[in-house]
């Protein structure tokens, strides 16, 4: 494997002789030098990379397509490229093309080759060596973003929105793939919990979509996912297994720029009406060598909220425990029995579809009738229950 390690820095950068370029850079170094003085680039050519902090190794042969990845853009542009390979088909009568784009019934070569490139935990292929550009600046380019996704989605290609007249383009490709491995004693699929005391149920798996982040008010940040281990990514290269990790962007060792305050927990529980999350570490306390940090967080109900993100609330007295909150949709009662939680964590009710009446449909010879939140009517309706669908074939 052909892994290419480097520091960047833009201190390092050559420069002319031009006073304003010299002086511009010397006020940035100033500025960010703390920032920028061990980020990792590396490179690749054979579609593996062996992450640099945790040693693990990123394989994406198995993105390989014989078919190609289609996506449509909202602009209704189809973009195709294969992974770890060229295309099978030509492009705009070219063979041996990574990457097509197809734009108002014209193809264009948007690359002949790609390159796996890492940057501070951000990977991505980058496509070159495209056709020339129409509006005659440059050469047609693909960057193909690859975003750590634990779960398989039917739609795991975006493509980022573009101007009429744009030579660069930007896929992002959701993939399990992208991510550190999660312990086989923390795999789960479901993150509820019902409480033994009135019957209601909380699943907490939605804000497994995204990392959260929140500051601890002395220059680091905590670096959060629920119920999943945090998204392997840019700036978010936590341990292995870890839920809550505190990133220090100072800090020049990469295996201490990252430390886990809690493992992943697919379990939450309701202690004293109160729903939590409790992550357990396996690093030992500054404050206490014989405990390790504990991370708890609390949920709290609010229908309304827009953009929920947990806050730092603080540590215990003896520095081992932190604790954050949380206001969500997602830890309301349902009082409502035809009501779920959008992708987005807002309450979404159907009961007002309740009140309009069966919808009756005929495909393949088979008639369905088709009620909301409501009965499905007869002759759907079984003795003794209820049923919103039902097929019918004569």
């Amino acid at each position: 494997m052909s892994n290419v390690l480097r520091k960047i820095g833009i201190c390092g950068a050559t420069t002319s002789s031009s006073m304003l370029a010299i002086i511009l850079l010397a006020f940035i170094c100033s500025a960010s030098a703390g920032d920028d003085a061990n980020q990792l680039t590396l490179s690749s050519k054979d579609c593996m990379l062996t992450e640099p902090v945790y040693g693990h190794q990123f394989d994406f042969k198995g993105l390989q397509s014989d078919l190609a990845h289609v996506v449509k853009s909202t602009s209704n542009d189809f973009f195709e490229f294969n992974v770890c390979s060229n295309l099978t088909h030509t492009c705009n009568n070219e063979s041996n093309v990574a990457a097509c784009f197809k734009k108002q019934g014209k193809e264009y070569v948007l690359g002949r080759q790609h390159e796996l490139r890492y940057h501070n935990g951000k990977m991505y292929l980058n496509y070159t060596s495209g056709a020339k550009c129409e509006n005659g600046t440059t050469n047609y380019q693909l960057i193909v973003r690859l975003s750590c996704d634990y779960t398989i989605d039917a739609n795991p290609l975006h493509v980022t929105p573009y101007a009429d007249d744009s030579c660069s383009f930007y896929v992002e490709y959701e993939t399990p793939l992208a991510c550190l491995p999660i312990p086989d004693a923390m795999q789960s699929n479901s993150c509820s919990v019902s409480s033994s005391n009135n019957g209601d149920s909380f699943d907490l798996m939605p804000l497994s979509e995204t990392n959260y982040r929140t500051t601890n008010r002395q220059g680091s940040f905590f670096i959060i996912n629920l119920c999943k281990p945090v998204l392997y990514g840019e700036s978010a290269m936590c341990p292995v297994g870890s839920s809550i990790c505190l990133y220090d962007p100072k800090e020049t060792d990469l295996k201490k720029r990252f430390i886990n305050f809690g493992n992943v927990q697919s379990q939450p529980i309701i202690k004293d009406d109160q729903l939590l999350l409790r992550h357990e570490s396996s690093t030992p306390c500054a404050g206490n060598s014989s405990a390790n940090y504990t991370s708890i967080v609390y949920f709290y109900c609010d229908k309304d909220v827009r953009n929920p993100h947990p806050e730092f609330i603080g540590p215990d007295e003896d520095g081992c425990t932190y604790r954050f909150s949380f206001v969500t949709p997602l830890a309301c009662k349902t009082d409502k029995p035809c009501s779920a939680i959008t992708s987005d964590n807002e309450l979404l009710d159907l009961s007002p579809l309740s009140g309009h009446g069966p919808h009756k449909l005929t495909k393949d010879g088979k008639n369905y009738t088709v009620a909301v939140c409501a009965s499905a009517g007869d002759p759907c309706l079984p003795k003794g229950g209820k049923s919103v669908i039902c097929c019918l074939q004569y």
